[in-house]
């Protein structure tokens, strides 16, 4: 789910502050997760987004430039990374990894986290008409921040 629409839906003012928007070569981890060669290009952002003035997410993600060819110009300040890829490159697939992690110092420094604080970690994959589109890791501080989530009946 959109995280803006998440915080709108408790009744608070999201915004977002754009730490990188930049283009990377492709290291062997990443392009194998995007079934391209190393050294291709792809979009890096780093974007925290806070909850009335409050960061609850760090949002660290690569994005094919194939698929979404405009992500560096977007102003991720009015619209979250998750609206573009949604209008450009819908998800047809997707792949989510939870975990709680002990933050690396600038994480916790972003997030505000007190020490020896727990984060909350989804590593998100998401694939448009079956290629790879965007890979996200998604940080939150694990005191003020839950995951849930409903079924449809069927």
């Amino acid at each position: 789910r959109n995280i803006a629409d998440e915080i709108r839906a408790r009744g608070h003012t999201h915004s977002a502050k754009v730490i990188v928007l930049e283009e990377v070569a492709a290291d062997q981890k990443l392009a194998e997760k995007f079934e391209v060669r190393p050294g291709d290009k792809l979009f890096h952002s780093l974007i925290l987004h806070l909850e009335s003035g409050q960061p609850i997410q760090l949002e660290d993600r690569f994005v094919c430039p194939r698929l979404a060819p405009d992500y560096l110009k977007m102003d991720f300040t009015k619209i979250t990374p998750n609206v573009y890829l949604t209008k450009v490159a819908p998800m047809y697939t997707s792949e989510h990894v939870i975990r709680a992690d002990n933050p690396l110092p600038n994480v916790r420094r972003m997030l505000q986290m007190k020490r020896n604080e727990p984060c909350l970690v989804i590593r998100r994959r998401t694939w448009s008409g079956g290629r790879p589109v965007s890979l996200a890791e998604l940080s939150h501080p694990g005191s003020t921040y839950e995951l849930i989530g409903t079924m449809p009946e069927n």
